[in-house]
């Protein structure tokens, strides 16, 4: 599996990096104790590379080894509220709480698995199996066994105290122990956090004025704002941020995708690519051009001059070339383009004919529009958000958007790599502040959560405190392959 393969290709990394071998034996050393709790060297390791994954394999010694401490310190803390919750009862459940839990694996198990299956059929798709094969195939076998290769090779020794005779079994206690930890306990010594009105209103107007600035200087700042809350809105329910202020110049437009064959898509994406590569090659070569005619200016004498002048004149014969290069890059992009376009004139002559006639919109771009970002919400309620600014789509349909100058303008076709796009101006973005009282919730929400886990964390100090902990610092910092030492006791 592609992913399985880059899972382990980071924690190999890791060990590379770290000038050791990867082995069973090391992994198994013991770098700390929670009263008669164990906690192995994989352990830490397994964190390390879920916190940092193939960041790590950049990381100089010294920050490595401070990542190392702080992933030890978070397993010692779990063991801690893990004793905590014990004391209390909380793995005790009641029938709600057990429902609840069982809803939160179900989740868990089903979203892995969904993944799986489309990684699978991916990896079909592209060995050449057809279509129907494909879609008639159950793939839930495989996936669980994709998935469980994955625990086992990136969660063993995480998983290895919980109980279960497979790694998906060890991986469904593992969750609903952290059901315990992350809901019942966290809810019960939080209950009592609360958050002032006046922080609130504070709140709000320190994001106001900041989004102010931001947004006004870079309207596609604002565009990064929305895209991300919308991607986290999906896997989370929540938003990333709370938007307070939106600048001028924003629009929603929608569009029917009549899309091209997946090998002229692909091959006009290489086109496209190159063509972008050498403009930028032109561009830098004209500013490189245009900074040494600077420079003949600025001479102060003839010999200062005749350098200048000569840097100048290797200027413009490489931004000659460039753009020669780009020219010819262009025109094989354009010439290819022109010959994609008949694959799909029958179907958009007959979408453009409809559009003309004055058929709705929506219906049309549901039974002839190829973009999936139109079937999901909030995009298929809302279109694109677009300004002169964005960066986001195709250069092609955002000018074509752009350019559109009144709500339920239609363009003429715009071609891109996908395909023809017929594009229409939905609606324009209200700029302006957004009132307190709209996102005055969204906000004590946040600052609540704060308060919360900083409450939270306070706890999680005190418990570790009050209990027997043993670190092995030189077995945490010495290479996978040496021998562990004598713990020191916090």
């Amino acid at each position: 599996m592609k992913r399985i393969a880059g899972i382990i290709l980071a924690v190999v990394m890791i060990f590379s990096f770290t000038g050791c071998k990867k082995t069973e034996s090391a992994l198994d050393g013991i770098v700390a104790k929670v009263n008669d709790v164990e906690i192995k060297r994989g352990e830490v390791e397994e964190l390390l590379n879920a916190q940092l994954g193939y960041y790590v394999s950049f990381l100089d010694k010294e920050t490595l080894a401070s990542y190392r401490e702080q992933c030890l310190d978070i397993l010692i803390q779990q063991e801690a509220a893990r004793i905590k919750a014990a004391e209390l009862g909380f793995y005790t459940l009641t029938e709600e709480e057990q429902k609840e839990a069982d809803e939160i694996w179900e989740n868990v198990y089903e979203s892995n698995i969904e993944y799986y299956i489309s990684q699978l059929k991916t990896e079909d798709s592209e060995n050449g199996v057809p279509d129907e094969t494909i879609e008639t195939k159950d793939y839930t076998e495989d996936a669980e066994k994709a998935f469980e290769e994955y625990l086992q090779e990136s969660q063993k020794y995480t998983f290895e105290r919980f109980d279960g005779k497979t790694y998906i079994e060890k991986y469904e206690s593992y969750v609903r122990d952290n059901y315990v930890i992350g809901n019942k306990l966290y809810k019960d010594q939080t209950k009592d956090v609360t958050v002032e009105e006046s922080a609130v209103k504070e709140k709000y107007d320190s994001l106001l004025a900041e989004q102010k600035e931001k947004f006004d200087s870079d309207i596609t700042a604002y565009e990064d704002a929305v895209s991300q809350n919308i991607t986290y809105m999906a896997q989370y329910g929540m938003n990333y941020s709370t938007i307070t202020y939106v600048p001028e110049g924003l629009r929603y437009v929608k569009h029917i995708l009549i899309k091209f064959s997946d090998e002229k898509m692909e091959s006009l994406g290489t086109l496209y690519q190159t063509m972008y590569t050498k403009e930028t090659s032109m561009n830098t070569a004209k500013d490189t051009m245009d900074s040494a005619e600077e420079d003949i200016e600025k001479a102060e004498d003839d010999e200062a001059k005749a350098t200048a002048q000569t840097e100048y004149e290797s200027a413009v014969e490489a931004y000659e070339t460039a753009k020669t290069e780009y020219e010819t890059a262009k025109k094989e992009y354009d010439d290819a383009l022109e010959e994609a376009k008949p694959e799909i004139a029958e179907e958009l002559a007959t979408v453009k004919q409809k559009v003309d006639a004055g058929e709705d919109f929506d219906k049309l771009i549901e039974e002839y529009g190829k973009d999936p970002g139109m079937e999901n919400e909030p995009y298929k309620e809302n279109g694109y958000l677009l300004s002169a600014e964005s960066t986001t789509y195709y250069e092609e349909f955002s000018e074509a958007g752009m350019a559109l100058e009144n709500v339920g303008d239609i363009s003429e076709p715009v071609y891109t790599t996908a395909g023809a796009h017929i594009i229409r101006f939905d609606s324009i973005v209200t700029p302006g502040e957004i009132a307190y009282d709209e996102v005055k919730d969204e906000i004590e929400a946040d600052l609540l959560a704060e308060a919360q886990n900083e409450r939270f964390y306070e706890l999680l100090e005190e418990w570790t405190d009050a209990i027997k902990v043993e670190r092995y610092e030189d077995a945490l910092s010495a290479s996978i392959a040496q021998a562990t030492a004598s713990p020191s006791n916090q």
